[in-house]
């Protein structure tokens, strides 16, 4: 989008920091919660004939549907639903790429992005350094990452006002790929009885390491994918407004957003929105489509495939 429309958004959304606090398959409770519309109550029968009713199978939902005997179910239900086994996030806001550099900035057109930023909280932080781990390692400062706060992902947005769509440009994470590296690393070295070894100039114990990154991994591999999604929609139907999503596929990335090396993980752009709802449609946001600039790029496209969900 132009930089003034996106200085503009960023000016009237509230600037101070969103805690979230997420636990498995929450995001299956807020879908079907949005079925309700101005309804304080449905019949199940309603939910089972939606676009989401592959979620009732899902445990926590379960959970809920089974205590309605006369059938019917409320809202309230899902909105208060809520699981102890739980994770902590902070979730800021920031921009990405200009007009002139989006061939370089992964931008599907000429402009900037809105970025959506999950953080790990100061208990995540303070048991980094109870650990003695160094996070310089862990962050690529050439990714739209917070600038004082240990960024686990991060979603970047492209929004029309005219259209009423918004385009999920990309989800993705640093801090859990160099975890994995680092985990490999740890272990290896362990097996030969070395106590610590060098990354970028810093010094890691090898078994301060393998038990930061076992925690670590073992708590965020799975969840952090289904995190940043569902706080990505939440954020764009409840503080943006837009109910229109649209979402690349693995095909439609590479070829809007210039990228010729590196491909991202193909199940990010495939099983995830997948897993959310999302259709395969045969075209992509308006606002692309009839861009005059990006006619090129598309007929690239051997086939249109792009992920959409109306919520």
């Amino acid at each position: 989008m132009e930089t003034n429309v996106l200085k503009e958004a960023l000016e009237c959304l509230d600037d101070e920091r969103r805690v979230l606090h997420y636990f498995k398959d929450k995001y299956a409770l807020y879908l079907l919660e949005s079925l309700f519309i101005n309804n304080d109550r449905l019949p199940i029968t309603k939910i089972q004939q939606s676009k989401f009713n592959k979620l009732l199978h899902k445990a926590v939902v379960k959970e809920v549907t089974s205590k309605c005997g006369d059938g019917f179910i409320s809202k309230d239900r899902f909105e208060n639903t809520f699981l102890a086994d739980y994770e902590s996030f902070v979730l800021t806001l920031s921009k990405w790429g200009s007009k002139e550099g989006y061939p370089w900035d992964q931008t599907s057109r000429p402009g900037s992005n809105l970025v959506l930023q999950l953080n790990f909280t100061n208990e995540h932080d303070q048991y980094m350094s109870q650990h003695s781990v160094d996070d310089d390692s862990f962050k690529y400062t050439g990714h739209p990452i917070h600038k004082t706060r240990n960024s686990i992902a991060w979603a970047r947005i492209d929004f029309d006002y005219l259209t009423g769509e918004v385009l999920i440009e990309e989800i993705q994470n640093d801090w859990l790929r160099q975890a994995k590296r680092h985990s490999i690393i740890s272990k290896r070295l362990a097996a030969v009885g070395r106590d610590n070894y060098t990354m970028y100039g810093v010094v890691y114990s090898v078994r301060e390491m393998l038990v930061y990154t076992a925690n670590i991994l073992r708590r965020f591999t799975k969840l952090w994918g289904e995190t940043m999604l569902h706080s990505t929609i939440q954020f764009i139907k409840n503080e943006l407004g837009f109910s229109k999503i649209f979402y690349h596929s693995t095909e439609s990335g590479k070829v809007f957003k210039n990228i010729n090396f590196r491909n991202p993980p193909v199940s990010i752009y495939s099983e995830l929105p997948k897993k959310f709802c999302f259709d395969q449609v045969d075209c992509g946001p308006e606002f692309l489509m009839s861009h005059r600039s990006l006619r090129r790029r598309q007929k690239k496209l051997k086939q249109q495939s792009w992920f959409y969900l109306e919520i």
